[in-house]
């Protein structure tokens, strides 16, 4: 069943609900913009690889890897965003499991 979308009277309506890039050209609408957020592919990639242009990798993370092992990556708006504060307790997870699995496959070598 479609339902009719409403009409807009006014583009102030529109501008509201549309985010508009910032002085840095980044699409960062002010709803969720946090001092530990990361807002789009290239700003994650900055992040996490020191380099801009590994978009790839990125979206790579979001995509391939699943739960329970999921990168914290969410999309928004169209753009993907991921918080500083989630990505650092994730590595804490993986490293934590990952010593589990060393301490375990050690017993059974003993």
């Amino acid at each position: 069943m479609n339902v009719p979308r409403p009409i807009v009277s006014d583009v102030s309506d529109v501008s509201a609900s549309h985010p508009h890039p910032s002085e840095n050209g980044s699409m960062r609408p002010p709803e969720y913009a946090q001092p530990d957020g990361l807002y789009g592919a290239s700003e994650i990639a900055a992040h996490l690889f020191g380099d801009e242009t590994r978009v790839k990798k990125v979206y790579n993370l979001h995509h391939r890897v699943r739960p329970p092992h999921r990168f914290p990556i969410y999309r928004m708006a169209g753009q993907l965003v991921a918080l500083r504060s989630e990505i650092k307790a994730w590595f804490a997870l993986q490293r934590e499991a990952q010593s589990s699995n060393d301490a375990a496959s050690q017993d059974e070598a003993a």
